[in-house]
């Protein structure tokens, strides 16, 4: 016999996400560079600001206009970091509200 295998046809696939939902970074530990992946419910400015332990920002450079849609990725280089542990804030900012995420990543050399 035929084997066929069916196309998927699930619409939660494309569909928008409900909220603004951070699933942390891959690799985590990292050594050259994380991605930050996240699902975003409408286009908005994103802004990714990088603390070290003592609350200083090390990091503030990400920021720009993406379009909504799930499975959203913002790319950190560890060039300008030390090895340590980094908290992060994910920045949404839409056209009647601000939401913000928080998540941390590992650096190591």
């Amino acid at each position: 016999g035929d084997v066929r295998h069916p196309i998927s046809t699930d619409a939660s696939s494309t569909a928008l996400p409900g909220s603004l939902e951070l699933h942390g970074s891959f690799p985590n530990p990292f050594a050259h560079q994380t991605n930050i992946l996240f699902d975003l419910p409408a286009a908005a400015t994103v802004t990714v600001t990088v603390y070290d332990l003592l609350g200083r920002t090390v990091m503030a450079g990400i920021h720009e206009w993406r379009t909504a849609g799930p499975q959203q990725t913002v790319t950190i280089s560890g060039r300008e970091l030390s090895s340590g542990l980094y908290f992060y804030r994910l920045e949404a900012a839409h056209s009647n509200r601000v939401e913000f995420r928080y998540g941390t990543f590992t650096r190591v050399q």
